[in-house]
């Protein structure tokens, strides 16, 4: 890495009184130059200040004269290592005057008589003979600056505070000062270099300095501009910048490097002895990794400047937003290595391909090892373009005798979405390779073949000697031996806090930092020796420092809300910290509505100017350390979710194609739980939108498994209906199976089954892995059979470890329920042969809530099984109910449905017939009395109740509660069911009438038709009639004002479908087809909207056989040929997406309805085939133990008996 633009450093001494100028200096360090830092770093310009309040210890100096002699001296030597620059302030004070024989014998190469004529008095001070030796003794006058204060500031200072910055003893001399600066400037045409300014008062001390501050930052810029000559610096491309900053990074890491011999020795020899090509170098965040790294790059490129056969080659992905992409990191080094071989390299464009022999060549390699998931395609991607030019020129290079080294810092920065992110392709090179990386990374990086792990050593007290010694030369300063050892002895008795280089350098910040506030504290203590004072005073402040590096970090950060305000300061940082890249200023300020201040954001981010990094070309300010992040983070997280929820709005509200919206608004989504803003319905037309968001879904499920079903449910409940996202969800589900693959071989690896089968910890963390998240993954993304196969393979191990508990009670049930959805959802025949096997077993080990739901799964189940089958499962269910009910009870009295399933499982099974109504009259008042007046009554007061809005949720628990004991009891009790059905009807209403929200109202209208069904039953036909009318009427209600609202479309859809039943049962066949269509009409709507939701077709279908049914008695054949022969192309469909029972009925039906009205077309081809079709798929069903209709069996045969008596 060749450093062919140098840094040059500035430094600018400030000469002032102090006490008085204490507002004005910590301005220039806070704000003028970090301003000016921001503009000069791009250009390889260093800004260094000098400022000398502190720093000159003396307390080693026995006499007086020593002390002031020292003093001098180190003032005049500052100046004259920083010339031509010198800033000088001047108030209404002249300074120390320490007498002309002090100084003579102090500085005797000065020559004082000409300094006490030039300045026309005896009477010089220390700030009189600094500007003297400043301005004019060397004649820099074109690079010095002088800022004066004007007299009318001092108007309104109260006199308590008057001698601290008004001084009258030495006022002539003073005034002289300034006149002779004055006239010297203007003589000289200098006289933009003079300013005057005139702050504010505010009750303490001079404020408004803004006028000052930007007066001084543009002379400053335009002198040191004027000094360090033209400086653009122009890049033929996006590498060469990037490059550039990579050598800055070095630079920037090494000014005050010092010590660690030791490690750069060690690693220094593991890189030439070469025994491991790739070496893993291993530290905590803020151990000094990157420091360590950029000196040893420092010191091997000195050592390889003459010798044409080694390169270097540097990257830290912590740099900028690109360095950390992989794919650009060997972008750069293609240039370097390219350019030692006098050849070209342009970048990659995105989209560009490769030729078939260069495909072939690289597909070969990389054949070799699987390194970076190579697909079988017939193209390259961006990311393997890169890697094969890169390969291609380490080839060139070795083959030239060029062996080189590379050094990649901060691994764990890296965007971890690139193929190239395992960076195991770095086994097939011949290269050399050091990587740096937190430990959470290694185990990741260990994969690559012939790996070694080297430790960061704890940083030990030579080291901190040695770093305080480094950072004090630095910035001119000079610490006493007591605050070093106070420094190195903080801490616990198990860790000191010096352990951390990030500590100490955080710790030495905040001293080297002292501001208005800490000096005048200072000058309040006791001690008479002005040194002393600040050594007392600086033992103080280490006391209350923190012990680690996060918290020392947060306590800075008090200091800087103590003066920018506390909840600007934290509200900037928490966003900061919750992003995952940063934030731009223009989110900021939209974030922060009226708190933002542009000027207080710029002045925070150069007050912690280490620590704040500004990412990519879209300007992101971030944290640089992920350990203080993690510290914020952990500071905010009673509120981080609602952090992520602000910063999810703000950027939901941006233009589609705006990037960071792009990059990080699924990120926020998945962190804020708000799957219901997912970005699709804006991005669907972008499509790397659409592909970062869904990798960033990958990571958080990874991290989260609990978030996937979550996502599952909203992202369903999102696309329900949405005609314009249909394909964007078809992208979704594409993206999510293309990226889950690596879970799916993970899990074919039986060396990671065999990994874990001896630890019960790990076995059970493998375990949950599978069953929770992998399981899911799969089931979502529709690979029901990868998905079976897994959990066959799982299952019998989860078996052998019973006695876990949490194996037993929790994860293997939840493997057979994932194992029963697989068998229902895609052959629902194998799920008797499933229960038969595994009843047992589930009633054994699961608690009420899986028993309980193992009932509710019964339902589905009675086509699969036998009879004796069935019931021998929901007796043992009983059981396993009766027995955990009482403490189910107990431990959570709300949960009425488990006392419902316990009813209805006693009155459906063991009174099938309804025959003892007293006693189950009895039941019924007395399990109405509890939930109605609370089990509890004594403890919780409906007052209470209220409070907690406990009461309220059990609203519609009861309302539920009434419509399902309505339909049991009807048949031996039918006032108490229309009354039970009643009361429901009611509770939904009130419900709907309280909240007014879309979904009760949906709701009370679901209510309203099980209430004409329950009056249908009860042939009350004309009550009936009118509930149902109501139902419609409410249903296009809703669905005329919210016309996207999903359940308002499928209420219209329900109770049109009712409707025609009801008047197709009453022979009203014209009042049927009308509803009829109007059912087909909507079922038609929601799967055009959504074609992937098996449900919505199967509506369709329905719908298509209620209408041609209803063509069929009205003797319109030729229209109902055609609406059952489109049913059977979506029957068709539907039984393919999804082989179950109830589809292949449907299936056999809706041939049989074909066939006959074919029959009546006299078209008796295709009535043969219909009729055939229907009795092969019966048969099928007969063979599999699924007993059919019988009357469905009949009329096919009867079909097919009259073709056979034809032929």
């Amino acid at each position: 890495m060749k450093q062919n633009d140098e840094w040059t450093t500035v430094t600018l001494f400030i000469s002032s009184t102090f006490a008085d100028m204490d507002a004005e200096r910590d301005h220039i360090r806070r704000i003028v130059i970090p301003q000016l830092e921001e503009f000069f770093n791009p250009l390889h310009v260093a800004i260094r200040i000098i400022d000398l309040r502190w720093g000159v210890n003396t307390t080693d100096d026995k006499s007086l004269i020593d002390r002031d002699a020292k003093i001098l001296k180190v003032c005049m030597e500052e100046i004259d290592r920083s010339r031509p620059f010198f800033i000088g302030l001047l108030g209404s004070r002249y300074g120390w005057v320490p007498g002309n024989i002090r100084i003579k014998r102090s500085l005797p190469q000065l020559d004082i008589d000409r300094c006490c004529n030039l300045l026309q008095t005896d009477e010089i001070s220390v700030t009189a003979l600094e500007f003297y030796y400043g301005l004019f003794e060397k004649n820099h006058l074109n690079r010095s600056i002088v800022c004066i204060r004007n007299e009318e500031a001092n108007h309104e200072i109260p006199e308590e505070y008057q001698k601290k910055y008004i001084e009258t003893q030495h006022k002539p001399e003073l005034n002289n000062l300034k006149e002779i600066i004055t006239k010297y400037f203007h003589r000289n045409d200098m006289d933009e270099l003079l300013m005057n300014y005139s702050p504010t008062w505010n009750g303490r001390n001079f404020e408004n300095l803004d006028e000052f501050d930007t007066k001084l930052y543009e002379l400053l810029k335009k002198c040191i501009l004027e000094d360090v000559g033209e400086r653009q610096l122009n890049y033929e491309n996006w590498i060469e910048k990037d490059i550039a900053e990579q050598v800055g990074f070095i630079q920037q890491n090494t000014r005050s490097f010092i010590g660690r011999e030791s490690i750069l020795s060690e690693l220094k020899n593991n890189l030439e002895k070469a025994e491991y090509p790739i070496i893993l170098f291993s530290g905590e965040s803020g151990s000094g990794k990157s420091s360590i790294m950029c000196q040893l790059a420092n010191e091997i490129q000195i050592e390889w400047e003459d010798d044409p056969k080694h390169l270097l080659l540097f990257h830290s992905a912590s740099v900028s937003g690109n360095a950390s992409s992989v794919s650009n990191m060997l972008e750069c080094f293609c240039h370097q290595i390219a350019t030692i071989l006098n050849q070209t390299y342009e970048p990659v464009e995105e989209g560009a391909e490769m030729s078939g022999e260069e495909f072939k060549a690289f597909s070969s390699w990389v054949s070799t090892f699987n390194v970076i998931g190579q697909e079988k395609v017939n193209y390259m991607s961006h990311d393997q373009i890169v890697l094969h030019n890169f390969e291609k020129l380490v080839n060139h290079a070795t083959k030239a005798g060029i062996h080189l080294t590379l050094l990649i810092d901060a691994y764990d920065c890296f965007n971890k979405h690139s193929q190239l992110i395992s960076l195991q392709w770095l086994s097939l090179l011949n290269v050399s390779t050091l990587i740096s990386t937190i430990p959470d990374s290694i185990e990741e990086l260990q994969k690559i073949p012939q790996s070694f792990i080297i430790e960061v050593p704890s940083f030990d007290e030579s080291d901190t000697r040695d770093m305080i010694t480094s950072l004090c030369t630095y910035n001119c300063k000079e610490v006493h031996s007591s605050v070093v050892n106070a420094l190195l002895q903080h801490g616990t008795s198990k860790y000191l806090s010096h352990y951390s280089p990030l500590w100490l350098k955080m710790a030495t910040h905040a001293l080297f930092t002292l501001d208005i506030s800490d000096f005048e504290a200072i000058r309040e203590r006791e001690e008479e020796d002005n040194e002393v004072k600040i050594e007392q005073y600086m033992l103080k402040l280490i006391n209350e420092f923190p012990n680690t590096p996060g918290d020392m970090f947060l306590y800075l950060l008090k200091r800087a809300a103590e003066n920018l305000g506390d909840k600007f300061v934290y509200q900037v940082m928490y966003y900061l910290t919750a992003s995952r890249y940063g934030l731009r200023e223009s989110d900021l300020s939209v974030l922060l509505k009226e708190e933002w201040n542009e000027l207080t954001f710029s002045i925070l981010r150069r007050w912690f100017r280490p620590y704040f990094i500004e990412n990519g070309i879209d300007k992101q300010w971030n944290i640089s350390h992920q350990l203080l992040r993690n510290r914020l983070n952990e500071l905010n997280k009673e509120n981080l979710c609602d952090t992520h929820q602000t910063i999810l709005r703000h950027l939901n509200n941006l233009k589609p194609d705006d990037p960071i919206r792009i990059k990080e608004l699924m990120y926020h989504a998945a962190k804020a739980k708000e799957f219901l803003l997912f970005h699709y319905t804006y991005s669907c037309r972008l499509p790397i939108a659409i592909q970062i968001g869904t990798l960033t879904l990958v990571d958080e499920f990874e991290n989260n498994p609990q978030l996937f079903e979550m996502f599952c449910e909203e992202i369903q409940e999102l696309y329900r209906g949405n005609q314009e996202n249909k394909e964007t969800w078809k992208k979704a589900q594409e993206y999510l199976s293309q990226h889950l693959n690596e879970s799916q071989n993970t899990t074919d690896n039986d060396n990671i089954l065999d990994k874990y089968q001896n630890n019960t910890c790990q076995s059970r963390h493998m375990y949950d892995r599978i069953v929770r998240t992998m399981s899911n993954h799969l089931m979502f993304i529709g690979k029901e059979e990868m998905n079976e196969k897994i959990l066959q393979i799982i299952i019998p191990m989860m078996e052998e470890d019973m006695d876990d508990l949490v194996v037993k009670e929790i994860l293997l049930p939840n493997a057979y329920k994932n194992l029963r959805n697989i068998y229902e959802h895609c052959y629902n025949i194998k799920l008797k042969e499933y229960y038969n096997e595994k009843y047992k077993e589930l009633t054994e080990i699961s608690s009420l809530d899986f028993s309980r739901n193992l009932f509710m799964d019964l339902s589905k189940l009675n086509n699969t099984l036998e009879n004796e089958d069935h019931n021998q499962i929901v007796q043992d269910t009983i059981e396993i109910i009766d027995k955990e009910l009482p403490d189910k009870w107990e431990a959570d009295w709300l949960d009425e449905r488990a006392y419902l399933g316990l009813l209805l499982l006693h009155y459906t099974l063991k009174n099938p017939n309804m025959e003892d109504k007293k006693n189950f009259e009895e039941l019924y008042n007395a399990f109405m009395e509890d939930i109605i007046n609370g089990k509890h009554e004594k403890k919780y007061s409906e007052e209470y109740l209220r409070t907690l809005t406990i009461w309220e949720a059990r609203v519609p628990i009861l309302a539920l509660f009434m419509e399902n004991i309505a339909k049991v009891i009807l048949p031996m009790h039918k006032q108490l069911a229309i009354a039970c059905q009643q009361e429901s009807c009611t509770l939904y209403r009130s419900i709907c009438v309280d909240s007014g929200s879309l979904e009760d109202i949906a709701e009370y209208i679901l209510s309203l038709q099980a209430t004409g069904l329950l009056y249908e039953k009860a042939q009350e036909d004309d009550i009936a009639l009118s509930t149902y009318l109501e139902a419609q009427r409410l249903a296009k209600e809703i669905h005329m004002h919210n016309p996207d609202f999903e359940d308002g479309k499928m209420r219209i859809l329900s109770i049109s479908r009712v409707l025609g039943d009801f008047a197709f049962k009453n022979n009203r066949y014209d009042t049927a087809l009308s509803s009829y269509q109007e059912y087909k009409r909507h079922a038609a709507e929601l799967y055009e909207n959504n074609p992937s939701r098996k449900q919505w077709q199967s509506s369709l279908v329905n719908a298509l056989k209620a209408t041609g049914k209803s063509y069929l008695r009205l003797e319109n054949y030729q229209s109902a040929q055609q609406e059952f022969g489109e049913a059977i192309n979506h029957v068709n469909e539907l039984v393919k997406k999804a082989n179950t029972v109830p589809f292949f009925s449907l299936m056999a039906e809706i041939y049989l309805y074909f066939s006959h009205t074919c029959f009546h077309l006299k078209d008796y081809e295709r009535c043969y085939h219909a009729a055939l079709s229907a009795k092969q798929v019966l048969t099928m069903l007969k063979e599999n133990g699924v007993h059919s209709n019988p009357e469905n069996i009949k009329w096919a045969d009867n079909i097919l008996a009259v073709f056979e008596k034809k032929e």
